[in-house]
């Protein structure tokens, strides 16, 4: 399903509610997104499926990442450290790298920002890259192989918090960002879709008709409205 064709199911579902629904469509991919996110650590929250999932599955994105060199804080040995141009988008699951054939991806070691300082020190092991998300947002990779420091891009696959923030990273075969989000496919399992627009829908129908209690008299008078009023009787009664 493309973006655009989720943003007209949802609104098609608030104009049953009210012809005067007026919602930007920025607004509606930024509820889809929070609610995405929402549901897919749902749906694998005793699965730990976004460790075991294919990158076949629909709800991984690819992104284009641009290394530069930086300083050697990270390096044990003062050797070459490469640095993300950009910090990388918030992801659900382990971010996958791929080094576009220029090294052999078995190579390749993904480890926790807290181990990455000390890795890289064994010199029996200096064709691996080491790699990793640190804290400041940026991803890092090193190694003690002489060709790592020719790397100047990588492709990453992810299952990423926001999708929208994600597509901005994406590109072509030619290395370009190419990418109109509301043309591509949006990345969620088919099973999620009805309950992502229905999480949607009621969250904008509670907004389409809220009226305001403008009696100041320090009583909520909303609680009365929809009451049918009462009858002189039932008011005598009363008192």
């Amino acid at each position: 399903m493309k973006t655009s064709e989720l943003v007209y199911m949802i609104n098609d579902e608030l104009k049953l509610l009210s012809d005067d629904s007026n919602f930007t469509i920025d607004h509606i991919l930024f509820l889809c997104s929070k609610y995405r996110a929402y549901i897919i650590k749902t749906d694998n929250l005793n699965k730990k499926l976004l460790q075991l999932i294919g990158l076949d599955s629909p709800l991984y994105q690819e992104i284009c990442i641009d290394l530069e060199e930086t300083d050697s804080k990270y390096s044990c040995d003062g050797g070459t450290v490469l640095k993300s141009v950009e910090k990388i988008p918030d992801t659900l699951s382990k971010l996958n790298i791929n080094l576009n054939n220029f090294f052999k991806s078995s190579n390749l070691v993904y480890i926790d920002a807290e181990r990455f300082k000390y890795q890289g020190c064994n010199k029996w092991l200096n064709s691996l890259i080491y790699t990793s998300v640190l804290p400041d947002g940026y991803l890092y990779l090193k190694s003690g192989d002489s060709h790592f420091r020719y790397l100047k891009s990588i492709k990453g696959y992810g299952v990423f918090t926001d999708p929208q923030e994600a597509a901005k990273y994406s590109c072509d075969e030619d290395g370009e960002n190419s990418c109109d989000f509301l043309e591509v496919e949006y990345p969620i399992e088919d099973h999620m879709v009805p309950f992502l627009i229905q999480c949607v829908v009621r969250e904008l129908s509670e907004s389409i008709y809220r009226p305001a209690d403008v009696r100041n008299n320090a009583t909520d008078d909303l609680d009365k409205i929809g009451q049918i009023p009462k009858n002189k009787n039932e008011q005598e009664q009363e008192q």
